[in-house]
C-alpha cells in the first residue's frame, strides 16, 4: 500500500503539473513516506518537495507557477482519489 500511496502521488502531481490549464510543465518532485502521525498512531502519509514550476514541455525554458499556490489543492485531492482507487483496485484483480 505504500508504493501505491507514492505512485499515485507522483501521478497526481505530474497529471495536474502538466496540464496546460494549470501549469503545462514537467515537474520534479522528492516524496518522504511517513507511517506515524504526531500522536504516534499509525497514519501513512507523504511529504513532497516540489520546486515552484517546472519545465516547459519541450523542456526550453522554466514556467513559475503562480504567487498565490502551486496547483488547485481541490483539483489534486479529487485526482489522486479517483486513480488511488483505479490504482488500488487493478492492483486486487491482479493478485486475486
Amino acid at each position: 500500500m505504500y508504493g501505491l500511496l507514492l505512485k499515485t502521488a507522483a501521478e497526481t502531481l505530474l497529471t495536474i503539473g502538466a496540464d496546460v490549464k494549470r501549469l503545462g510543465a514537467k515537474l520534479g518532485v522528492t516524496f518522504v513516506l511517513h507511517t506515524w502521525g504526531s500522536t504516534m498512531t499509525h497514519h501513512p502519509h507523504v511529504h513532497g518537495i516540489v520546486p515552484g514550476g517546472g519545465l516547459s514541455a519541450d523542456g526550453e525554458h522554466w514556467v513559475s507557477c503562480k504567487s498565490e499556490f502551486f496547483l488547485p489543492v481541490r483539483v489534486l485531492s479529487r485526482l489522486f482519489r479517483r486513480l488511488y482507487l483505479e490504482n488500488y483496485l487493478r492492483h486486487v484483480k491482479v493478485t486475486h
